[in-house]
C-alpha cells in the first residue's frame, strides 16, 4: 500500500511515528485541498446479499459528532439504520463503546498538514462481513509517476518529448518497457490546475483538488476491460480545459458531448443506424467504389517517378467526399478540386483553416500573419479569436443551408434528414435543431481525417516492407480474378488488406488518448482507490505496443507486421480480447468504423492493383497534428509514384449526375442519385427470398399461423432483417408483426414482471450484441432474461415456439453474447426450439442477404411445426399413394402455402 506519508506525489504529512504507522495500516488517503480541520472524513462502501459495492460514498463530520457515524452513513447509502460499520482495509470492526478510541488510532492532524485523513468503511447490513468484503485487498492509490516539479508538477510529460502529439509523449515517458518494469502499467500523474478547470467544476466534487489535479493513466487492457464493464460507473465527460479546442467548435455535438446527457442519448439513437453494415454495403459501398476510381484515374495521369506531394490532402479529399456523398447526398468533388490545384469545396476548406487556428499545432504569427503580430498596436489574441469566429460563422451559414435542402426533401433519404426529422429510439425525443451543426462538424472531423491520415501511415509502411506489399498486391489480384473492379461480396475476402490496415491503426491510433471520468468514489482492479471525478486516461499508443501483447514471435511492438492481424493469429498468441482499441470501446466507441474499414479495404486494393510507390529521399516518419487535427497524420508525406508490376489500363473518372444545391456554392455540384439510399423503413429488396415469397404480398390461401418477429436493434440492422423477414412470413401466409423486445414488458417494469409473450404462433428472435451489452431497446428484456435462471423463465417461456437469429462481428470478444444467452435461456425455461441458433456475421461474404437464407432454413421447419402442409407435398402423395390421398381428403383441404412452387 501506498501510504500518505511516503507517497512523493502528495503532501507530506505532519504526523509523529506513531501515528504516521497507525495512519499507513489503516489506509489513509491525503487530498491535496486544504479542509475544514475539525472534520474527519470517511468513504463507505456498503456490503450486502451481492456482496461489496465498488463504489462508495463520501461522509464527512465534525470531530465531535463521531457518535453519529453510523447514522451519516447509513444515510449516504440510503439504508436503514442499523448498519456495522468496518475498516476496510484492516476489517476490523468500529465498536459504539470504543469509538473514539479506535478512530484515534486511526486518524491524526497537526496544524501543519494541509490536507484531509479519508479513512475507507465498510458498511455491513448483516452484523458481520460477506465472504467478498472479507477477500478484500487493501486499498491503495495507483503508483505515482515521475516526482512533480513544482508549479508545472507533471505536465512537461505531454509538452516535451520526441513527439508533436502529447499522447505520445506520454507513452515515450511512462509506458515504454523499461517505464513499465518501474511503475506498472496503471500510473498516476499530477497536473497543475487550470482556473478553467477551477472554475467550471468546483463545488461539482466533494474534493475538487484529490479528482482533478491527479490524474490516472494506463495502457492495462484489464483496466480498459473493467472500464468496458462498468461504463454507467465511468461515463465519457467533456469537462477539462484541454479538452476546450474540440468543444468550441464541435460545441455538443456526438463525439464531444458527455455521456449521461440527453442530448448525447438522443443523437446515439440516431446516429449508429446511419452507418449500419446493410447500409453500407448495399448504399454506401457503390459510393466508395466510384470515389476510389476518381482518385484513381486522377492519379494515374502522373508519369512514372512522379512525386505525389500532399498525399494526406489527397486521401481526405477521398474520404471527406465518400462521407459526406453517403451521409448527406451532397457529392463535393475534391477530388477533381485537388487535381485542377483548386482550393477545397468551401465546406471542407472553412473547416480546415478553423482546424488550423489552433494553439497546439500552429504559431499565432501563423494565424494572423507575421504583420500583425509584430505590430505592437495589434492584438494578437484577439485578431486569432475573430478569425476563428467568422470562420465559424461562416461554416454554420453552409450547413444551414444544408439542412434547409434536406428539410425540403431535396437530398433525399439520408442521415442528415433522420437527424431532422426522426424520434431518437433510445429516448424518444428529436435531435436539438441547434445542434445540428456539431453533429455535422463531427461527422466531417471523425469521418475523413481518421482513416485517411491511417491511410498515409500505412502507404509509409508499405513503402517499407515491400514484402507486404507483394502478398497485398498478389491477395488483390487473387480476388479479382481478372475483374477490373470490386464487388462488396470481395471485401470479407481481402484479410492481407484489413491486416495492414489494421496494424497501421495499431501504431497509429487516430484518437491516442480516451479518458473516463469517475462517477463516484470507487474501487479500480481490486485495489486502487479512485476519487469521484478522476480521470482515467487510456493511453492507446501504449497499449498497442505492450510487449505482453504484441511482442514475441511478432517482434519489436514498434514495428510493423500485419501478420499480427492474420486469421487465428490473436487466438494463437493469446492475445486479451481488449488490446487493440483505435476506435474507442463500449458505447462511445466510433459508430462510423464499419464504414471506414470497407472504405479502407476499398482503397488499398485498388491503390495497390494499379500503383506502387517509393518514399522521397531523406523522408523521417514523424506523426503530427499540424497539417491535421485532432488526429495525426505523417507529416510532409511524399512519394514517388510508378505503375504497378502488371496494372491493368486506369479506369476512367465516375461522375454523377450533377444536381445544382445552394448549399454548396455556384460552381460546385452536389449528386443526386436516381433512388435515394434504402432506409430502415423502405430497404427490403436486398435479401434473397426463397422463389414464390420473392414476389411479395400475402398469399391467396394464407393460413394466418401467427408469427411475431422481436428485435433487438442499435444500428438498425436487425431491425432491417425483421422487417424482411415480416415480409417473407406474410408472403408464406402467415400473420406476421415485428416489435421491439421491450415492447413485450410490462409498462413501467424495470426489470420485473413477466414479457407478454403469445400463447399461439410462434416468435422469431433477431438481435445483435452492442459494445457487449443488449441493443438498448432490449434492456428491460435482457434485466428479465437475466433473472429468468432463478425459474423466471418458465411461466413466460414453456411450450414457447421459437427460433433465434444472431447477428454481429465475429472479430469482437463479444461476438453472438446476446444472442447466445436469449438461445439458451428460452430453450432452458421450456420453449420449443424450431432451429438452432443461427449466427449472422458482418464479416462474411454476403451479410446483406443473411435474412434471407434464414428464412429459407426456417420456412420448412415452421410448417412442419404447425402442421401447415405445403401443396406439392400433398399433391405428390396424391398422385403415388392412394390411400394417403384418401386420408388426406378425409382430413379436408390442406393448408397451402405460397413456398408450393405448383400452387396456382
Amino acid at each position: 500500500m501506498v501510504s500518505a506519508a511516503t507517497d512523493k506525489g502528495l503532501p507530506m504529512l505532519a504526523l509523529g511515528a506513531a501515528a504516521a504507522t497507525a495512519v499507513a495500516a489503516a489506509g489513509i488517503y491525503a487530498s491535496r485541498s486544504p479542509q475544514d480541520e475539525n472534520e474527519y472524513h470517511f468513504i463507505a462502501f456498503l456490503d450486502g446479499k451481492s456482496g461489496c459495492s465498488r463504489n462508495g460514498k463520501l461522509v464527512s463530520l465534525p470531530r465531535d459528532s463521531l457518535q453519529q457515524l453510523e447514522d451519516a452513513v447509513c444515510s449516504a447509502l440510503g439504508i436503514m439504520p442499523g448498519c456495522s460499520l468496518f475498516v476496510y482495509d484492516t476489517k476490523e470492526q468500529l465498536l459504539q463503546e470504543t469509538l473514539q478510541e479506535q478512530l484515534q488510532q486511526h486518524l491524526s492532524n497537526s496544524k501543519g498538514w494541509r490536507g484531509c485523513a479519508l479513512l475507507p468503511l465498510i458498511a455491513s447490513t448483516s452484523g458481520e462481513l460477506s465472504s467478498d468484503a472479507a477477500q478484500l485487498s487493501p486499498l491503495k492509490l495507483p503508483p505515482s509517476g515521475p516526482r512533480p516539479l513544482p508549479v508545472v508538477r507533471n505536465a512537461l510529460l505531454a509538452t516535451t518529448g520526441p513527439y508533436e502529439p502529447p499522447f505520445y509523449n506520454f507513452w515515450h515517458h511512462l509506458f515504454t518497457p523499461d517505464k513499465v518494469d518501474r511503475w506498472g502499467e496503471t500510473v498516476r500523474v499530477q497536473l497543475p490546475s487550470n482556473p478553467v478547470d477551477r472554475q467550471a467544476l468546483r463545488g461539482h466534487y466533494d474534493d475538487f483538488e484529490a479528482a482533478i489535479a491527479a490524474s490516472v493513466h494506463t495502457c492495462d487492457a484489464d483496466v480498459l476491460q473493467e472500464l468496458l464493464e462498468r461504463q454507467e460507473d465511468f461515463p465519457k465527460l467533456w469537462n477539462r480545459a484541454n479538452e476546450r479546442t474540440f468543444t468550441r467548435m464541435a460545441e455538443n455535438g456526438i463525439f464531444t458531448s458527455d455521456t449521461p446527457s440527453s442530448d448525447w442519448q438522443t443523437v446515439h439513437g440516431l446516429f449508429p443506424r446511419g452507418f449500419n453494415q446493410l447500409k453500407i454495403q448495399t448504399a454506401y459501398f457503390p459510393i466508395i467504389v466510384k470515389k476510389t476510381h476518381n482518385f484513381v484515374a486522377e492519379w494515374s495521369r502522373y508519369k512514372p517517378g512522379h512525386v505525389v506531394t500532399g498525399v494526406n490532402n489527397w486521401l481526405a479529399c477521398l474520404t471527406a467526399d465518400a462521407v459526406i456523398k453517403a451521409a448527406c447526398n451532397v457529392d463535393m468533388d475534391n477530388i477533381a478540386r485537388r487535381a485542377r490545384d483548386e482550393p477545397a469545396h468551401p465546406i471542407l476548406e472553412t473547416f480546415r483553416r478553423l482546424g488550423a487556428i489552433n494553439p497546439a499545432t500552429a504559431k499565432p504569427w501563423q494565424v494572423v500573419g507575421l504583420a500583425n503580430y509584430l505590430n505592437p498596436f495589434y492584438d494578437t489574441e484577439a485578431g486569432q479569436e475573430r478569425l476563428y469566429n467568422q470562420l465559424k460563422v461562416q461554416l454554420q451559414g453552409m450547413v444551414e443551408q444544408l439542412v434547409e435542402e434536406t428539410r425540403r426533401g431535396e437530398l433525399g433519404d439520408t442521415l442528415l434528414s433522420s437527424l431532422i426529422s426522426e424520434r431518437s429510439p433510445a429516448t424518444g425525443l428529436y435531435v436539438r435543431q441547434s445542434l445540428l451543426f456539431s453533429h455535422f462538424a463531427t461527422l466531417l472531423v471523425a469521418g475523413h481525417e481518421t482513416t485517411a491520415n491511417t491511410m498515409g501511415f500505412l502507404m509509409y509502411h508499405l513503402s517499407q516492407n515491400p514484402q507486404w506489399e507483394q502478398r497485398l498486391r498478389a491477395e488483390i489480384r487473387e480476388v479479382l480474378g481478372g475483374r477490373a473492379e470490386l464487388a462488396a461480396s470481395d471485401i470479407p475476402r481481402l484479410v492481407v488488406a484489413e491486416a495492414c490496415f489494421k496494424e497501421a491503426l495499431r501504431l497509429h491510433p487516430p484518437a491516442g488518448n480516451v479518458g473516463r471520468d469517475a462517477a463516484h468514489d470507487t474501487v479500480l482492479k481490486g485495489q486502487f482507490l479512485v476519487r469521484r471525478g478522476q480521470r482515467i486516461s487510456i493511453n492507446l499508443v501504449a497499449l498497442h505496443r505492450q510487449p505482453r501483447h504484441w511482442g514475441g514471435e511478432f517482434g519489436d511492438p514498434n514495428c510493423f507486421n500485419p501478420a499480427r492481424f492474420m486469421p487465428g493469429a490473436a487466438e494463437a498468441a493469446g492475445r486479451h480480447p481488449h488490446a487493440f482499441k483505435p476506435f474507442g470501446f463500449g458505447v462511445r466507441a466510433c459508430a462510423g468504423m464499419q464504414f471506414a474499414m470497407w472504405e479502407a479495404k476499398t482503397l488499398i486494393p485498388m491503390l495497390y492493383h494499379h500503383f506502387t510507390f517509393k518514399l522521397i529521399d531523406n523522408f523521417k516518419l514523424r506523426p503530427s497534428r499540424k497539417e491535421s487535427f485532432p488526429s495525426p497524420s505523417a507529416e510532409g508525406l511524399a512519394l514517388h509514384i510508378y505503375p504497378a508490376p502488371g496494372a491493368p489500363p486506369p479506369p476512367a473518372a465516375a461522375a454523377y449526375a450533377a444536381k445544382p444545391s445552394a448549399a454548396l456554392d455556384s460552381a460546385s455540384s452536389a449528386a443526386a442519385p436516381s433512388t435515394p439510399p434504402p432506409s430502415i423503413s423502405n430497404s427490403s429488396g436486398a435479401a434473397k427470398l426463397p422463389a414464390a415469397a420473392a414476389g411479395g404480398g400475402v398469399s391467396s390461401s394464407a393460413h394466418n399461423t401467427p408469427l411475431l418477429v422481436l428485435y433487438g436493434s442499435n444500428s438498425g440492422t436487425c431491425e432491417a432483417f425483421a422487417a424482411q423477414l415480416v415480409q417473407s412470413a406474410a408472403a408464406a401466409g402467415f400473420s406476421a408483426a415485428a416489435a421491439t423486445l421491450d415492447s413485450i414488458m410490462p409498462a413501467g417494469a424495470a426489470g420485473s414482471g413477466q414479457p407478454q409473450l403469445p400463447k399461439a404462433g410462434a416468435v422469431l428472435f433477431v438481435t445483435s450484441t452492442y459494445n457487449g451489452e443488449p441493443p438498448d431497446n432490449a434492456l428491460r428484456f435482457a434485466k428479465w432474461l437475466s433473472s429468468a435462471a432463478a425459474g423466471g423463465a418458465g411461466s413466460a417461456a414453456a411450450g414457447l415456439a421459437f427460433a433465434v437469429l444472431g447477428v454481429g462481428n465475429s472479430q469482437w470478444a463479444t461476438y453472438q453474447a446476446f444472442p447466445r444467452l436469449l438461445d439458451s435461456r428460452l430453450a432452458a425455461g421450456g420453449g420449443a426450439q424450431l432451429l438452432p441458433l443461427c449466427e449472422a456475421d458482418t464479416e462474411a461474404p454476403g451479410f446483406a442477404d443473411a435474412a434471407g437464407e434464414y428464412w429459407g432454413s426456417l420456412c420448412t421447419p415452421l410448417l412442419q411445426h404447425f402442421k401447415v402442409w405445403p401443396c406439392c407435398f400433398r399433391r405428390c402423395f396424391a398422385a403415388f399413394v392412394p390411400a394417403w390421398h384418401a386420408l388426406m381428403a378425409s382430413t379436408g383441404p390442406a393448408r397451402a402455402c405460397c413456398c408450393c412452387p405448383f400452387q396456382t
